[in-house]
């Protein structure tokens, strides 16, 4: 009799390490796959980012190209009237008066 328990012994813990192994390899298939899936929405969260300052980077360009063209409008805007009726050089007052007369 105490041959079939160690045989039933025996064949239990060898049913019962199939089923641990079936588990383990389960729970292994199911950690990969979740690692690889973070892995590939980390990936995707990286393109978005990098998108995300591409764009930036381009709008900041194009402010300083704005920016830039502004100042060039001012300046010309400057050269204007230094060179007009505002500029602080004499004038007969007969200019001057005409200047006037022509605003109203």
């Amino acid at each position: 009799m105490p041959r079939y328990h160690q045989l039933r012994f025996a064949f239990s813990i060898l049913i019962l390490s199939f089923f641990v192994h079936a588990l383990i390899e389960r729970v292994n298939r199911i950690v990969l796959f979740f690692s690889t899936g973070l892995k590939s929405a980390a990936a995707d969260l990286a393109r978005l980012v990098d998108k995300n300052r591409e764009r930036e980077r381009k709008r900041e360009r194009e402010r300083k190209r704005e920016r830039e063209r502004e100042r060039e409008r001012e300046r010309e805007t400057d050269k204007r009237y230094s060179r007009g009726a505002f500029s602080a050089r004499p004038r007969p007052l007969f200019y001057t008066s005409l200047v006037l007369y022509s605003s109203y």
